[in-house]
C-alpha cells in the first residue's frame, strides 16, 4: 500500500520531469548516415560529425549552433546527401557539396 506521504513524492518527480523542455531529454539524440565510404553522424545540438574509418573515430564536420537539430540525412536519386535541420521548429535542408567538406543551402 503507498501512503499519502509516497503518492506526493511520486507527483512531484512526475510533475518535474513534464517541466522540462523535451530539447533537454532528447540532448544526445543522433543521427547517421552512410555516404561514399563515410559515416555522417548528426545530433540534436547542431553538430555534424564524420568518419572515415567505420566509427572508430570522429571528427567535427559542422557546428550549426545548439538553436539547430540535424533531424534526418538523406541520399537523393542523383546521389547526393542533404540533411535535414530543424531550427526553433522550421525546417530546412543542406546538401553536402562535391568537395564533401561544404554544406550548402539546399
Amino acid at each position: 500500500m503507498i501512503t499519502r506521504r509516497d503518492f506526493l513524492k511520486i507527483g512531484a518527480a512526475v510533475s518535474l520531469f513534464m517541466l522540462l523542455p523535451v530539447s533537454r531529454l532528447l540532448k544526445h539524440a543522433v543521427v547517421e548516415a552512410e555516404f561514399k565510404g563515410r559515416v555522417y553522424r548528426g545530433t540534436s545540438d547542431g553538430k555534424i560529425y564524420v568518419s572515415e574509418d567505420q566509427r572508430k573515430s570522429w571528427n567535427q564536420h559542422i557546428n550549426l549552433g545548439s538553436g539547430c537539430a540535424i533531424a534526418n540525412f538523406y541520399p537523393d536519386a542523383d546521389k547526393n546527401l542533404h540533411a535535414q535541420v530543424d531550427y526553433q521548429g522550421h525546417p530546412f535542408y543542406l546538401s553536402l557539396a562535391a568537395n564533401a567538406k561544404d554544406w550548402l543551402a539546399a
